[in-house]
Order: C-alpha cells, then structure tokens, then sequence
C-alpha cells in the first residue's frame, strides 16, 4: 500500500473519469434463494442438484492445481490460465465482453450488479457450448426464474460439466437468446451449438449473457466468467491476458464499486487511453472463485500495469505483468 499525496495530471484525468451511463436501470437483486425456484422441473434428467451456497473459504489457490504460480514477485503472481471454458462464440465473431459492464460492477452505481459478461454480436449468430456438458435448462425463464426477477434470461440454456481440476460441477448460462436449438438431457460437446443470440429477457440489443455458476445451479454461486474461459484474441491479432486484483484489507475499509485504473507502466499522455477502467465488485456480490478478487480485467493486453484505485482520499496502488494467455493475480494492501 502506497499513500499518494500528489499525483500528476494524467492520474487525476484519469480517476475522475466513469463508465458509461444505463440505459435500464432497476432495483438491487435479493441474492436468496427463497427467489430462485425450478431446479426440480429437470431432476428427470439429471442427478440431485445441490442447493447449497459454495463458499470460496475452503479453496485457496496455493491449494488448487488449476492455480499453480509459474512466477511469483512481490506485489503478483502470474499463474498458467485455468482455460476450462473455450469462447461461445465462434472465432471469426466478436469475443470481447462489455468493458462498462463487467461482472460484479453497477456502472458506477447505475445499474444493478452484473452477474455475468455481455458479448454484443448480431442476432442469429451461434452459439456455442464453451465446454463438454448435460444440458439441464432448454426454453425460457416464463414459468421457472433462474434469476430473482421474472422473465429477465429470456431464451436460456444451462449446462453442467464436469471439469478436470475441479471437485464440484461447473454449471454455465447462456441468456438471452433469439433460439434454442437444445433439448434437456441433451449430452453436448465443445463447440457444439446449443442456441442463437438474441435479445430477449431483459435485454439491451442483441448480445450473448454468459454466466458461470459453481458447485450449484442456484443464482448465489456465481463466478467471474474471464477466470474460467480462455484469454481471448484480441483485435490486434494478439493473445490476451487476464488481470485480477485483490486487497489485504485488515481494517475491513469498504471497497465495493470503486473507480480502479491499469494503465501500461510508464505511459505518456498521448497513450493514456491504453489505460483499462474497470469497477471493483458490488457489495454483496456472491463469490464461489478460489481466489477472492474484488475487480478483474479480462482481455487485457500484455505489459506492466499499475494498478490504482481511491478511498477516503487515499490512492493505493501496485504494479504486476500480465503476459499472453496467462492469469495475473495482484495484490495491494491498505
């Protein structure tokens, strides 16, 4: 932790700029389980689901093959990508999620907190099952609610996969969209199709809402999606990385919501807007990750960043690499 009593120009541009605006806006979602109804409407086709919350206490990534550090610093680790999702989304169409809608942020308190990731591409296009599965959920959220409020996925499919490294299932959600062209208890392969993006639901244009859900279908055991997929190609034909941040916080100094910048080490004013803005997570944000961040930055290009983010007039920041393919755990102490 670092306490910054001056800053240059370029920083304080850069802090007091925000994400985009909403277009929709609604009230905070009750994260219970009492809301969530239907997973007995598949029991025909699948085993018992569990419907306990997974906590993320009892995995630590020092403990978990999927998280073995290649290089450690300081302030980061830098760890192979655990890569278990391959992209819903065919190669040739748009990969990179809404940058002012990340999981876990509100749009700077606009929104309600994004539980997932949206990619924008045209209505019609594929999609794509991001990993060997069951399918558990075929048709539309009208009668049965995997979110709190009614109607909000639309066109939907679920999936449940068994994945080498991890001990309970790996469920995900692909919403919103114009067709389903799967069935419940349908077996399905990477790659293979399961649907169309749309923009049913609750749904601002056409887009694929992808989500990750561990250990249980139920809505509470959400997981950042960037940490399971692949690091994308970028639209300079680059392999991206993955970018995620967490706090030593002793004190318990509130954090959720905040404006947090990675801009490249040593960037001149002229390429200030390489910097990546992002949001750290909502309060009361379900987390099952094995990692306890609080902000991620999927799709990030590889170089040196510092990090930096503000509370109670207090800069602290950090520096870590991101390199190609590979996931990126920071760390800043407050």
């Amino acid at each position: 932790m670092q306490s910054l009593k001056h800053y240059s120009p370029l920083l304080l541009l850069s802090l007091i700029l925000s994400s985009c605006s909403a277009q929709l806006s609604g009230g905070q979602a009750a994260f219970s389980t009492d809301t969530i109804k239907g997973v007995a409407t598949i029991e025909a086709a699948t085993p018992q689901l569990p419907t306990e919350t997974v906590t993320a206490e009892t995995i630590e990534p020092e403990n978990q093959s999927l998280f073995d550090a290649v290089l450690c610093e300081e302030s980061y680790c830098i760890y192979d990508a655990p890569a278990l999702l391959e992209s819903p989304l065919p190669a040739d169409m748009n990969q990179i999620a809404d940058v002012t809608y990340r999981y876990g942020t509100t749009q700077m308190g606009q929104r309600e907190a994004h539980l997932g990731m949206d990619v924008s591409n045209p209505g019609g296009t594929p999609v794509l099952a991001a990993a060997e599965g069951i399918v558990v959920v075929a048709g539309n959220d009208d009668v049965t609610h995997y979110h709190p409020y009614e109607k909000f996925y639309g066109n939907l499919v679920i999936i449940r996969h068994e994945l080498p490294g991890l001990e309970q299932p790996l469920y995900t959600l692909y919403a919103h969209l114009s067709a389903v062209t799967v069935e419940v208890g349908e077996s399905v392969k990477k790659g293979d199709q399961v649907g169309l993006v749309g923009a049913t639901g609750a749904a601002i244009g056409s887009h694929l809402h992808f989500e990750v859900r561990l250990g249980s279908m139920d809505y509470n055991s959400t997981s950042n999606p960037e940490i399971w997929l692949k690091p994308v190609i970028n639209g300079s034909n680059l392999q991206t990385g993955i970018l995620a941040v967490k706090v030593n916080n002793p004190n318990n100094i509130p954090i959720d919501s905040l404006l947090i910048i990675a801009r490249p080490v040593g960037a001149s004013p002229e390429k200030s807007r390489a910097a990546n803005y992002g949001e750290t997570y909502a309060k009361g944000i379900p987390s099952t990750d094995p990692i306890h961040e609080i902000a991620l930055f999927g799709a990030i290009a590889p170089a040196e960043y510092e990090i930096i983010f503000e509370k109670y007039g207090k800069f602290y920041r950090t520096n870590a690499r991101v390199e190609s393919g590979k996931f990126t755990l920071a760390s800043i102490d407050m």
